[in-house]
C-alpha cells in the first residue's frame, strides 16, 4: 500500500514534532533504506481511527530504543526500566502523533475519534500497510506503520512548510499554517476496547 503524498507528509511532520518536542529527541527519515522489522526485541503500539473514516497507525521500536526515550522523558531512572513503562510511554508517544497526525488531515472543525491504544511485542501482522523508517541521531530506529489512506480529507495538497523534506528551520515538514485550535480539528478517544480491525 502507498499513502498519497498528503498522509506520507502528515506522517513524517507529526513523527517529527511529537518525538522533538515530548521527548527532545531528534530524528530523521530513512529514505532509500528498508525499514528492519525483524529485531526480536521489538515493542509496538497501536491507536485504530474509527472516524471519519477507519484507519490505523503503530509505533514501533526496540527495547533498546525505548529505554533511550523513557529517559528522555523522565531523566535518568533509579532502576530498570520496566516493561510497563515502556508501553506506558510508546502508547503516550503513538496518542499524540495520531492526534497530531488527523489534525494536518482532517479539515479544521471537523471532528475524529480514536480507539484506544493496543500494545504488543515482536512484529504483528499489520497486513499491507506502510511503513515508514526513521533514525535517532544515535543510530536508533523507530517505524511508524499507517494505514491512512481513506483519511487524507483535504482535497488538495497539505500545505507544509519546506514541503519537498526538510525546512530552513531545520525542521521536517515545517509548520502546516494558522488552525482554528490548536490541532486544527477536534478529536475524541473512544473508550471502547475492539479487537484488531
Amino acid at each position: 500500500m502507498t499513502s498519497s503524498e498528503n498522509v506520507t507528509k502528515a506522517v513524517f511532520r507529526a513523527m517529527s514534532d511529537t518525538f522533538e518536542g515530548m521527548a527532545f529527541v531528534q530524528i530523521s527519515r530513512l529514505e532509500d533504506e528498508s525499514p528492519d522489522t525483524t529485531a526480536d526485541d521489538m515493542i509496538w503500539s497501536r491507536v485504530d481511527v474509527k472516524a471519519p473514516a477507519a484507519g490505523f497507525m503503530a509505533i514501533a521500536y526496540t527495547r533498546k530504543v525505548g529505554v533511550h526515550i523513557v529517559e528522555s522523558l523522565y531523566g535518568m531512572l533509579e532502576e530498570p526500566c520496566s516493561q510497563e513503562l515502556l508501553q506506558d510511554s510508546l502508547n503516550e508517544i503513538v496518542n499524540t502523533v495520531i492526534g497530531r497526525c488527523m489534525s494536518l488531515l482532517v479539515p479544521a472543525g471537523q471532528t475524529f475519534e480514536l480507539g484506544l491504544p493496543k500494545t504488543g511485542e515482536g512484529w504483528p501482522d499489520f497486513g499491507d500497510a506502510e511503513i515508514h523508517g526513521f533514525a535517532t541521531m544515535d543510530g536508533g530506529r523507530l517505524l511508524a506503520i499507517t494505514d491512512l489512506g481513506d483519511l487524507d480529507l483535504l482535497g488538495a495538497p497539505l500545505e507544509v512548510e519546506g514541503g519537498g523534506g526538510k525546512s530552513s528551520g531545520g525542521d521536517e515538514w515545517g509548520d502546516s499554517g494558522e488552525s482554528d485550535d490548536a490541532w486544527g480539528a477536534s478529536g475524541s478517544l473512544d473508550s471502547s476496547d475492539d479487537d484488531w480491525g
